[in-house]
């Protein structure tokens, strides 16, 4: 919270300079301050992603729809397209954490790497799985045949949402290739709260 409020300061003191930039320098002076409100705007997604106050009254879905609203405030410039089984809560809290932050994860990596105009978001919940996709439009990679080089050309987040989905008794799926895009899919196995309890 305190870094966004210096964020908000910062902004503000900007904005009262703006009379006194000379005209050549305003562009610049544009910039830097459209940056400062990417970074706020990057700062206050993360801060409700590390527990969503929606996640357990609320479930699965809810969640995922509204971290939706506020990405695609955020990035208005992407399509984003959201088709979610509904959980009903009846997933173990463990789970809905995992799926949340995996999902939010591979929305980072569509906006940090794959330069795309669209998003399909699609959640599948089937007897005993829950498969969440996410698919996009961008510029694609090759995927290479060990995840270690995910890691060794910085693509940490890949490697954040395999041991995840590991340590749910899952999997992560990549299908992509240069230029048609990417489509992530996490498999993960579940056993609903309510037929648990016995």
């Amino acid at each position: 919270d305190s870094s966004v409020q210096e964020l908000y300061g910062m902004l503000y003191q900007f904005q009262m300079l703006r009379e006194d930039i000379r005209t050549e320098n305003m562009p610049a002076f544009e910039e830097v301050v459209e940056g400062i409100k990417r970074v706020n705007n990057r700062l206050r997604a993360t801060c409700s992603e590390l527990y969503p106050s929606t996640l357990i009254p609320f479930g699965l879905k809810k969640s995922i729809l509204s971290y939706a609203y506020r990405f695609q405030e955020a990035f208005p410039e992407i399509d984003l397209n959201i088709e979610l089984d509904d959980d009903y809560q009846s997933f173990p809290e463990e789970l809905r954490l995992a799926l949340y932050r995996i999902f939010i994860q591979l929305l980072t990596n569509v906006v940090e790497h794959a330069d795309a105009g669209s998003i399909w978001v699609n959640m599948k919940i089937e007897p005993q799985w829950v498969v969440l996709t996410v698919q996009d439009d961008g510029r694609g990679f090759a995927v290479p045949k060990r995840w270690i080089t995910f890691a060794r050309s910085g693509r940490l987040g890949l490697i954040d949402i395999t041991e995840r989905a590991h340590a749910m008794g899952g999997r992560i799926e990549i299908e992509s290739k240069p230029g048609i895009g990417t489509i992530a899919r996490a498999r993960i196995p579940f056993q609903s709260e309510s037929s648990s309890v016995q």
